[in-house]
């Protein structure tokens, strides 16, 4: 959004500033049309509304807003709706009036909405979406010029002080080391190999020999022939025979049973 002061020279209280809005539609479709303003500007403090001053593409318009275009006194506002083709500009124009009251140093701040979101800018500076700004002068001149942004004067850099050169220390000649003159070398006598002394070997301990034991041999038993003790008739028959030779031989004091004796001995 562009600001000139129609009094020419530089801006101060009482001047005229014509606004001019630039709408761009850089889509390939229809941009406008709805239900909301395209365009609407509320008027900066210290400012008041030129009667007559609305222009459409250099084509002026009534204050009337019943078509949507002029200025809405009770929203202090100028307002513009409308549609726009693709690839097309359309140009929205319309001044006021700074008032007396602004001293020097005021500034008149003024920023269009387009399409309920999109903010103009001042294309006097490089600064993307920054409102548009006047400042009052002073008439003795030497002041600020329209739209001119106070100069900013530069602070000079810190100047650095120079760190004191550093002396180089001087440089440590080596002294040099005396050669050590080598002794003889001293031949070693050859050491007596001691050859170690053989342990004596360790007595056998004689195991007693040991006393056999003499084993009893058993004699089995003899055993004494047993008299056949012959039957009765036996007997009979041989006590006749003996009766018949005692008589024959000497008187015994032993008399002789009609049983026989079995002796064993063991």
């Amino acid at each position: 959004m562009n600001a000139d002061d129609v009094n020419g020279g530089l801006f101060i209280s009482g001047d005229e500033i014509e606004y001019t809005v630039r709408i761009t539609n850089l889509s390939a479709e229809v941009v406008g049309g709805g239900s909301g303003n395209e365009v609407q500007v509320p008027l900066p403090a210290g400012a008041s509304f030129v009667e007559g001053s609305v222009a459409v593409d250099g084509v002026s318009n009534d204050d009337d807003t019943t078509d949507g275009i002029g200025y809405d006194v009770a929203g202090n506002r100028i307002m513009w709706n409308g549609v726009i083709p693709p690839g097309s500009v359309r140009l929205l124009t319309y001044r006021l009036r700074s008032e007396d009251s602004l001293s020097v140093g005021d500034r008149l701040v003024s920023q269009a909405e387009i399409l309920g979101g999109l903010m103009t800018d001042d294309p006097s500076t490089n600064l993307a979406g920054d409102a548009t700004s006047l400042t009052i002068a002073s008439e003795e001149g030497g002041a600020i010029t329209p739209n001119a942004t106070p100069a900013v004067t530069p602070v000079p850099p810190p100047t650095e002080t120079p760190e004191p050169a550093v002396t180089p220390m001087p440089t440590n000649t080596p002294t040099p080391t005396p050669t050590a003159t080598p002794r003889p070398t001293v031949t070693p006598r050859p050491t007596a190999t001691i050859a170690p002394t053989d342990a004596p070997t360790p007595s056998a301990t004689a195991v007693p020999t040991a006393t056999p034991v003499p084993v009893a041999t058993r004699t089995p038993p003899t055993i004494a022939p047993v008299a056949t003790i012959q039957p009765e008739q036996s007997l009979g028959r041989l006590a006749r025979r003996r009766s018949r030779k005692s008589e024959n031989s000497a008187p015994s004091q032993t008399s002789w049973s009609t049983a026989s004796i079995a002796v064993f001995s063991v």
